[in-house]
């Protein structure tokens, strides 16, 4: 509810209980009363005036009157024929112009404003009202002039340059909004509500020019130099002040704040979010933590706060941690696609495909089908050993991203292809898929040694096959796995002894012990007829992994 009663039309209130309708008025207070309106004695009024006055404020308490009862429509008509019968009352014209001009009645409040600024009293604010309007309503010209002529008045209130800056840049004139910005910049000693609001016209700038972003940082940065931070006092002005600074970048700058304003207005509940996003661009995730867990215990609701701590749970491979805020958020957020895929990756990271195959569709019984989707569900079936559905999960990502996305097709895309295809035990795709990772990235380690691994294991193209698990080697000297694939391929070749001192290093730098590496030593062992070595590594293979091919070696070598 418009709730102001202007010095005008208090006055008027005040008049008419000791003048009646005769226009007669008393020269001065009498003593020891305050003297009505700005200070000195009220105007003598003619009966005309007077009755001016008087419908003026009947019209204002039936618009009041109207929106008391919700009666939006007859409210505003009502408040505007009241401006229009005072045009002179400040307070009053600017209230009700807002009105207008937010109820998409712009040429009304252009009707007022006219009135207003006929004479020379109009202050800065009421012409900058006009330029607004005059704007809206597609009047450069005079938009320009209003604009100017609230400039020229009051030189240290933004609104006119904020104006002007806006119509520039509506109108393709990017670098007359800058000039407008830069004479605003050139202020000597305006307040700090300018100062702030100027910072704000410098990020509207950038946001439709982001080309200039860089070029104007050091200007935008200059403008917050100027700020005292001792009269930094009301929360909103820091807020304003903070987000400047987080919007350039200074988290240095901007945290401090943001933490000064935590401690004045703990409230506040966008603050400790931010201060969350400083610390996670920081890589600073102790702190990050701190601030998101105590959102979330101010906030329990905030589905924002556990899917952030989820991400930073995962970041330290504390999957079951990590699955566990991401399923509060979605259970608070269910339409934020992305943490289904989260959730699904940390339960493939976990092993618990089938558990990532139902977040899965949940996600499809919410949002069309895309790359993502169909990538996890690969990734999930493949996990499973469900191959062939698998490969049809793949296909349709490869599909999707043709055709929306094709910077997906990654090398490590086609190397999953690669490898379900060869689990699949089509080893002409499988090969396919993987060249196509190493034509994208011929140093791909991985792909270099699963290619030439799939085809050590078959006897196939041996030499290429070596050659390529040298270059994985050489990538990765330490790599236990491609270790073994050399000495395998070397094997393979009939070359047993260049073939064991890699097998020696594979056992070397593994991490854990490998049934496959020591099953491939005792196959060196037992070529190099060694027996005794052989028998050691099978049992040390069985000892990891029961396998009936390898027991069949050992009992082979009993029998030699």
């Amino acid at each position: 509810m418009l709730l102001l009663l202007s010095g005008a039309l208090l006055a008027v209130q005040v008049g008419t209980g000791c003048q009646g309708r005769s226009g007669m008025a008393r020269s001065s207070p009498e003593a020891g009363e305050a003297p009505v309106g700005a200070g000195s004695a009220a105007p003598v009024l003619t009966e005309k005036e007077l009755e001016q006055r008087v419908d003026a404020l009947t019209h204002y308490a039936l618009g009041a009157a109207y929106e008391f009862n919700e009666r939006s429509e007859e409210s505003l008509a009502e408040y505007h024929q009241s401006a229009l019968l005072m045009p002179h009352d400040e307070s009053l014209v600017l209230e009700v112009t807002r009105r207008l001009v937010l109820s998409g009645e712009a040429d009304r409040a252009r009707g007022i404003l006219l009135k207003a600024t006929a004479g020379s009293d109009a202050s800065a604010a009421v012409f900058a009202r006009l330029g607004e309007v005059e704007t809206l309503l597609n009047h450069t010209n005079a938009a320009i002039k209003a604009n100017r002529t609230a400039i020229r008045k009051e030189p240290d209130q933004i609104a006119g340059y904020e104006n002007l800056t806006g119509l520039h840049l509506r109108n393709g004139e990017p670098d007359k909004a800058l000039e407008v910005i830069r004479d605003a910049a050139a202020r000597k000693r305006p307040g700090l509500e300018f100062l702030v609001a100027l910072t704000e016209l410098y990020a509207r700038y950038v946001q439709k020019q982001p080309e200039r972003a860089e070029e104007l940082r050091a200007e935008r940065l200059a403008v917050l130099d100027r700020l005292d931070d001792g009269e930094l006092e009301n929360p909103f002005m820091l807020l304003r002040v903070a987000d400047a600074f987080n919007a350039l970048g200074d988290a240095e700058r901007a945290a401090p704040v943001y933490l000064r304003l935590l401690e004045q207005a703990p409230e506040f509940p966008t603050v400790r979010a931010k201060l969350a996003e400083i610390y996670l661009r920081a890589d600073d995730k102790e702190e990050a933590v701190r601030h998101l867990e105590a959102l979330v215990r101010e906030d329990p609701r905030n589905a924002r706060a556990y899917y952030f701590l989820g991400s930073l749970a995962n970041d330290a491979r504390e999957y079951a941690e990590a699955a566990d805020y991401f399923r509060r958020a979605l259970t608070l957020d269910p339409g934020f696609e992305q943490t289904y895929y989260d959730l699904t990756a940390m339960q493939i990271n976990s092993g618990d495909a089938r558990a990532a195959l139902e977040t899965l569709e949940q996600a499809r019984q919410r949002f069309a089908a895309s790359f993502v989707m169909e990538y996890y569900s690969g990734l999930a079936h493949h996990q499973l050993k469900n191959y062939e559905r698998a490969i049809r999960h793949f296909t349709a990502a490869e599909i999707s991203a043709r055709a929306n996305h094709p910077e997906r097709l990654t090398p490590p895309f086609y190397f999953q292809l690669g490898a379900v295809h060869e689990r699949n035990q089509d080893y002409s795709q499988a090969e396919s898929y993987f060249r196509k990772a190493l034509e994208l990235e011929p140093d791909f380690a991985e792909a270099l040694n699963y290619l030439g691994y799939m085809w050590a294991e078959r006897g196939e193209n041996l030499e290429e096959a070596r050659r390529m698990i040298e270059r994985a080697v050489e990538i990765e000297p330490g790599n236990a796995a491609y270790l073994d694939s050399l000495g395998w391929v070397l094997f393979q070749m009939d070359r047993p002894e260049e073939a064991l001192p890699w097998m020696l290093k594979a056992v070397q730098h593994l991490e854990e012990s490998d049934a496959t590496v020591y099953d491939h030593l005792g196959d060196v062992y037992r070529r190099l007829g060694k027996p005794a070595k052989a028998r050691d590594a099978y049992v040390k293979a069985l000892q990891v992994e029961a396998d009936p091919g390898i027991q069949r070696k050992l009992e082979e070598l009993s029998g030699e």
